[in-house]
């Protein structure tokens, strides 16, 4: 009933949600703006003081959002809540659950979309059926099988090989900068596959600033911000550290990284690969700055900035190669590299002036949806975006290769990849 009386509200943008409406492509004034228009927020009394800390898109049915928030610093609020938002109905959650620690992270399962994984800051994992409308806890990780105390950054499900009977597993990073493994048995057993050190010399990447009161710190370990698994090679993963540095790792070698390199002069918050082209990835970090880089190769191929503020998050769009949405401060910033890369092609203003602390396309690539620290959650609708090429990849290495076009070492060591870039 409450979703019959919504569509009095959101008949309109409900339908260019799912693409019943459309701009039309042959109209005469069309023009390439890149402006995100904003459908409808959710955002709800319960979530009212909390900052959002993460969101994901059920994999099945794509209306289904769940939102993670966390809690801040010196707040009198401890506890941590999830909300579940349906398209079909944008003004009141579909789901909610509360828990005893904020919430630092949350996935959902490609196999079974009913379950959803969330990690918390006190480094409890729980796996959730949310077909329930109670709250239903089908696996908790407890202290005698898990040794994770500090809050999860990332968890994510990962397809499993012939080790796990090729079923989905968890995997998680933390605080402590390690890199857990759960199982999806009855015990719920962990195990950690990665440890992850300081940096001990200088590596090769991007100049670090020399800080100028030198200091040790009392954890030697960095803390574990990103965990990004290969998209071709099954066994491949990267972490990305607090101190700017990424770590390409192995499943088959234990406490051990293959490579490493300074991405980020300070914390890295994003790390994704190009959905059309798996040798060319993004990442963005607290020194103001997205960089684009190819993998095996520790030298950025394009760098982007607006201002003197930390990238929160960046990301890849699903359908047009070039295109890119970050967020800084209150702006989202859409870049496409095939026009221009000294500055955005569009910037929008958060309605309500707070920072964003989370930005990501949808499956289909035809919306945004970004979250601010006052627990709202923006859905806007790209209008004025170009046609998506024929040949993605081509176009994406086309438009590297001319960015590149004064730095021609980097050029030549860029082609000595081999395909696509030969």
């Amino acid at each position: 009933m409450e979703r019959i009386i919504s569509n009095n509200i959101f008949i309109g943008a409900q339908k260019r949600f799912t693409g019943l409406i459309k701009q039309d492509l042959c109209s005469l004034d069309l023009e390439f703006t890149y402006s995100p228009d904003l459908l409808w927020i959710h955002d709800c009394e319960e979530a009212s003081r909390r900052p959002v800390s993460s969101f994901c898109w059920n994999y099945v049915n794509r209306n289904i959002v769940a939102v993670g928030y966390g809690a801040r610093v010196n707040s009198d609020i401890k506890d941590g809540l999830v909300l579940l938002w349906s398209a079909k109905n944008p003004g009141v959650p579909a789901r909610w659950y509360i828990f005893n620690s904020p919430v630092s992270d949350l996935d959902w399962s490609r196999e079974r979309p009913n379950l959803l994984a969330i990690g918390y800051y006190n480094g409890e994992i729980k796996v959730i059926d949310v077909s329930n409308p109670d709250l239903n806890v089908v696996r908790r990780s407890e202290k005698d099988t898990s040794s994770s105390t500090s809050p999860h950054w990332q968890v994510q499900w990962w397809p499993g090989d012939e080790q796990y009977e090729y079923q989905e597993q968890i995997y998680t990073c933390n605080q402590d900068g390690c890199v857990f493994c759960y199982r999806y048995v009855e015990d719920f057993t962990s195990s950690t596959i990665m440890k992850i050190y300081r940096i001990e010399g200088t590596l090769p990447g991007v100049t670090r600033t020399v800080p100028c009161n030198q200091h040790t710190s009392i954890n030697r370990s960095p803390g574990a911000l990103v965990l990004r698994k290969h998209p071709t090679l099954s066994t491949i993963y990267f972490v990305g550290t607090d101190e700017g540095c990424i770590y390409k790792c192995s499943t088959n070698y234990l406490y051990q990284h293959i490579d490493s390199f300074l991405a980020h002069d300070g914390p890295v918050y994003s790390m994704m690969f190009s959905p059309f082209c798996p040798k060319i990835f993004l990442t963005c970090g607290a020194d103001w700055c997205i960089r684009i880089w190819a993998e095996s190769l520790t030298e950025p191929l394009i760098t982007l900035s607006t201002t003197m503020a930390c990238v929160r998050y960046a990301a890849w769009s699903p359908i047009h190669s070039t295109i890119i949405v970050s967020i800084v401060n209150n702006e989202i910033c859409i870049w496409d590299i095939r026009r221009k890369t000294y500055k955005p092609a569009s910037v929008t203003i958060s309605p309500n002036s707070d920072r964003f602390v989370m930005v990501d396309f949808t499956a289909n690539g035809n919306q945004l949806v970004a979250a601010d620290v006052k627990g709202v959650v923006y859905v806007y609708n790209l209008e004025g975006m170009p046609f998506p090429p024929y040949n993605q990849q081509q176009v994406l290495v086309d438009s590297i290769e001319k960015a590149l076009i004064t730095k021609p070492i980097l050029l030549k060591n860029l082609k000595k990849l081999g395909s696509p870039f030969s």
